[in-house]
């Protein structure tokens, strides 16, 4: 019998995370980075004028391809003053299943900023601590020295070279970052640099192996313009960058803007377009996306179509992301109440 399709699909996703008997760990991430904002910029805990909020994000993943990859995303955060000073602490929660090998990331952070406004300039500080735990169940894979040649077939009652000496890790991780932002009468620029996992946990799943959660290094940039009254425009730029591995996002939103007649009755329609590559790599994928906010409830979707050669296993099904956030009114010192314009 010959190696069929299904084996080989299981070999391509066994090798993308092994990567030759070593698991070099890069964190999650997400179609909707500009959403997910705690997860792009530790400074951007409670950068809203909300009194608090709450994000949930869904993505499923490569579909095509046996069992999905799958993230799950809970983002809770709330402001405070100190002595007239804004702070602000949150938490966010991220859980994701690598298909059928069952390789699994779990986060668990805490997140912490401080937000200074002098004249138009906004500066934002941020902290995080987290515990993160990877896991993968031996039982759902075999190895490529697991082949049979007399079935055709990997059977995982062959033995294997590879000898796995934990099936889970859990690490302390630290993060930190900083955003500037500037106000102008119809443009709001804003810079942000963030590192993730700079204290580089030990990580490995080999008994002799020394691994370690590299570093992620965040630049980010986006420019909010106010087309009409009722119209801005945001060009977006995310750029990752892990060990060796790269990824950018460049892209533009569309918002539209329309009041009901209450102040804090207002409903943004949203549309985007964005495309996902690396500087040393080919293209990944082109996103679309859109979705709507009603008073405190927003909604959003996006769809990856993908474009690398990936595209010749999954048949350009990449991902859905679904966001479902809602945010409390803001109140501030001088008890005025406003509505949150950004994401």
């Amino acid at each position: 019998m010959q190696i069929t399709k299904s084996d080989i699909k299981y070999l391509i996703l066994f090798v993308l995370i092994i990567l030759c008997k070593s698991i070099f760990s890069q964190d999650s991430h997400f179609s909707q980075q500009y959403i997910s904002l705690m997860n792009v910029n530790p400074a951007n805990t409670s950068n809203c004028n909300a009194d608090w909020q709450i994000t949930n994000i869904y993505r499923t993943q490569w579909k095509n391809i046996s069992v999905p990859f799958k993230t799950y995303f809970l983002q809770g955060e709330k402001q405070f003053y100190v002595f007239n000073k804004n702070f602000g602490g949150g938490f966010f929660l991220l859980h994701e299943n690598s298909g059928v090998l069952k390789f699994s990331t779990t986060q668990i952070v805490l997140s912490g900023a401080y937000h200074e406004k002098i004249n138009f300039n906004s500066f934002h500080f941020g902290f995080q601590i987290g515990y993160l735990s990877k896991a993968l169940s031996f039982d759902a894979v075999t190895l490529p020295d697991q082949y049979d040649v007399y079935s055709g077939y990997f059977n995982s009652q062959l033995e294997s070279g590879d000898y796995f000496s934990n099936e889970n890790t859990n690490n302390l991780v630290l993060n930190t970052g900083f955003i500037w932002k500037k106000e102008y009468e119809n443009v709001k620029p804003l810079v942000g640099f963030a590192i993730y996992n700079f204290n580089n946990p030990r990580y490995s799943l080999l008994e002799s192996s020394d691994n370690v959660v590299n570093t992620r290094k965040v630049i980010h940039t986006e420019v909010e313009i106010n087309l009409t009254k009722s119209i801005r425009t945001i060009p977006i730029i995310i750029y990752n960058n892990q060990r060796k591995a790269s990824e950018i996002l460049i892209g533009n939103m569309i918002k539209f803007n329309y009041k009901l007649g209450d102040e804090l009755k207002v409903n943004d329609f949203f549309a985007g377009l964005y495309f996902r590559t690396g500087f040393d790599r080919v293209s990944d994928a082109i996103i679309l996306s859109g979705g709507f906010e009603i008073q405190n409830l927003t909604l959003s979707l996006s769809y990856d179509y993908t474009v690398s050669s990936v595209k010749y296993i999954n048949s350009n099904a990449g991902a859905i992301e679904i966001m479902l956030r809602y945010r409390g009114i803001y109140t501030n010192l001088d008890k005025s109440k406003r509505k949150c314009v950004r994401f």
